[in-house]
């Protein structure tokens, strides 16, 4: 069996900081020319977000998307109106479904979400609704106390927070 290598890309600006944290795993800034090297000659891609669509994938690549959270507003082809440089409504809607239609697989954390992604993306291929890796540490450990107490404490901060720096009337 032929050994195959993992690589991550990193925002150049967060590699110093990735480095220190994951010395073990090989890390590779985006966009330099041995990510491009590397993302051409990819067997999978594994996304969270849009890629440009200058980029293009081999035949034999498999991409997997795994977007980036639950979709509380509204996403690609459903968005009504785009207010940004460089781009207008019609063109950001087809440059979203062009980049959907790459996807070999997207990864939905619960039913929700793959109807609003199939609908957002116009996405007519698989979609695994697997959950999310960190939202699944959450509920499958949710007899771990450490992992509770760290939590509560995490939440209890905010909930500070918003009260008494968003909302100081509020006190």
């Amino acid at each position: 069996m032929e050994k195959k290598n993992l690589y991550w890309g990193i925002k150049k600006e967060n590699m110093k900081e990735a480095r220190e944290r994951y010395p073990d795993l090989n890390l590779v800034p985006r966009f330099s020319i041995k990510w491009l090297w590397l993302t051409a000659r990819a067997n999978f891609w594994i996304f969270n977000s849009r890629m440009p669509n200058w980029l293009k994938k081999n035949k034999e690549t498999i991409y997997i998307q795994t977007w980036h959270g639950t979709p509380l507003k509204k996403l690609g082809a459903d968005i009504q109106e785009v207010a940004m440089p460089g781009t207008d409504t019609k063109k950001y809607k087809n440059n979203f479904i062009l980049e959907a239609k790459r996807w070999d697989y997207l990864i939905a954390p619960n039913e929700y979400s793959e109807k609003i992604f199939k609908q957002a993306f116009q996405f007519q291929n698989n979609v695994l609704e697997i959950g999310y890796p960190r939202n699944d540490e959450l509920v499958n450990n949710n007899n771990n106390k450490e992992l509770q107490d760290e939590l509560r404490k995490k939440t209890y901060w905010q909930r500070k927070w918003t009260r008494y720096s968003l909302c100081p009337y509020l006190a």
